[in-house]
């Protein structure tokens, strides 16, 4: 079943192709960092983010060595999506498990470029395209030289705009999921 769904990944610079929202918590991420490469964890405050916003944001603890992260924020957007909170968690335990949403470069680009990049992941079945995740990551350090922390915030858009936001995961992560645990 999981050979029936494809997911085409691009990781793009975060620049002025942004959709709105995403531009919105870029530049209150250039506004908390100032001169700094990246800003601290502890000076971004979900707060300051639109409203509409926070439930798609989560915040990753980042480990260099080894290359490991913990979910420290997952918002309700995201729970509804994913079909669970992962807060506490690690992205390889995300669905789809065996493809990685979360766990193929992302964590590691931030700790590694050290700059705001963007995804955008496409889902296809067989019977063609059925939506896209666009996520943007930031870093964020409390050390000032290594990237400690990564603020991930998502905008999902389905094939069918009057779809509930839980049809990624029946249509998408599921089967893909499913196929994992039989693998």
């Amino acid at each position: 079943m999981g050979a029936s769904i494809s997911i085409k990944s691009t990781f793009l610079e975060a620049g002025n192709n942004l959709l709105p929202y995403h531009r919105a918590v870029l530049d209150y991420w250039h506004q908390v960092k100032g001169d700094r490469w990246a800003p601290k964890w502890s000076d971004f405050a979900l707060n300051d983010l639109q409203p509409d916003t926070i439930p798609f944001v989560n915040v990753t603890d980042i480990t260099a060595e080894p290359l490991s992260s913990v979910y420290r924020f997952w918002g309700t957007g995201l729970t509804t999506a994913f079909g669970a909170d992962y807060t506490g968690r690690s992205p390889v335990e995300v669905p789809p498990k065996t493809m990685g949403l979360s766990a193929r470069g992302g964590c590691g680009r931030l700790l590694y470029e050290r700059i705001p990049h963007c995804e955008v992941k496409q889902f296809e079945t067989l019977a063609g395209y059925r939506g896209r995740a666009v996520v943007l990551r930031l870093p964020c350090s409390e050390t000032g030289d290594q990237v400690t922390n990564g603020i991930g915030i998502y905008k999902f858009e389905h094939v069918n705009p009057d779809a509930q936001l839980t049809a990624f995961f029946d249509e998408v992560f599921g089967p893909l999921d499913a196929s994992s645990m039989t693998g």
